[in-house]
């Protein structure tokens, strides 16, 4: 072979162990076959979790099952068709003094007090969603560096736990509700969070409002995919909830109280209109 292309050929083959060339070739051997012990580690360890997941849901679903009948015979305030769609009673359970926002959709809305919502469910002028953040009083939008406080936890699944998917059929979206209730039931009675309110949104899914008092939230996000909550609004501040009354967007159904906590100032027989 001509000597003047023996070296480029050799060099291009990768045939001189010693060289560079042979190094290179090493290395990214040894860096794929890392990635592939990692990404199989992974795979193992999400495996493990959906595993414990499941069997976490499958004795939540044992052991705390709730419906709707069920929920409205054990909300402290007695709910009836009309309380179910009176925000009133949400108002009630916000912070006086903490400034809320409220708007018609998530672009356009306005800050009050938790006194002044109050004062506007009365007036009937509320409305179509309310932030679980209160503001700065000095606040000009919704955005995380204008909150000033957490008070409540939003918990929620649009997705069916058992495949992972969204409902499409009635008895779908029904399923969907008692695994959303037996969550709340679990996270309530067994966890000892402080349950504020229950509503369905007039879509497909149930909103289910907390304290944030005594809530870790590192844990609930690490536990709470484990067990089909989406915790897109846990880790999200600014998340926003439905007013009872108000209309789906997609639907045009009302969002109704489900359950709802003892409100300040009243007792059981309040919600009886």
């Amino acid at each position: 072979m001509n000597g003047a292309f023996q070296k480029p050929i050799t060099r291009m083959l990768g045939e001189t162990r010693g060289g560079s060339s042979w190094s290179n070739k090493q290395a990214i051997e040894q860096s794929r076959e890392m990635a592939r012990i990692e990404r199989e580690a992974r795979e193992r360890e999400a495996a493990g979790a959906k595993s414990e997941g499941r069997k976490a849901m499958e004795k939540i679903m044992q052991d705390c099952a709730w419906d709707v009948a069920s929920a409205w015979d054990d909300s402290p305030l007695r709910i009836d068709d009309k309380t179910a769609v009176n925000p009133f009673w949400q108002t009630r359970l916000l912070p006086s003094e903490g400034f809320f926002w409220h708007g018609d959709n998530l672009y356009q809305g306005s800050f009050k007090t938790g006194a002044q919502l109050t004062t506007e469910a009365k007036e009937g002028n509320l409305r179509g969603r309310v932030s679980l953040s209160a503001f700065k009083r000095d606040a000009e939008n919704r955005k995380a560096e204008n909150i000033q406080s957490r008070p409540f936890i939003l918990i929620e699944s649009d997705k069916l736990f058992s495949t992972g998917l969204e409902p499409s059929t009635p008895e779908e979206k029904d399923a969907l509700i008692r695994e959303s209730l037996a969550r709340v039931r679990f996270m309530r009675e067994r966890l000892g969070w402080d349950l504020k309110w229950i509503a369905h949104t007039g879509g497909k899914s149930v909103h289910s409002v907390f304290s944030a008092d005594g809530v870790d939230l590192a844990d609930l996000g690490a536990v709470g995919e484990r067990i089909g909550i989406d915790c897109s609004p846990v880790k999200n501040a600014t998340s926003t909830t439905r007013w009872a009354g108000t209309r789906h967007e997609k639907t045009g159904g009302k969002a109704k109280l489900l359950w709802c906590g003892m409100p300040r100032g009243c007792f059981r027989g309040d919600g009886i209109s």
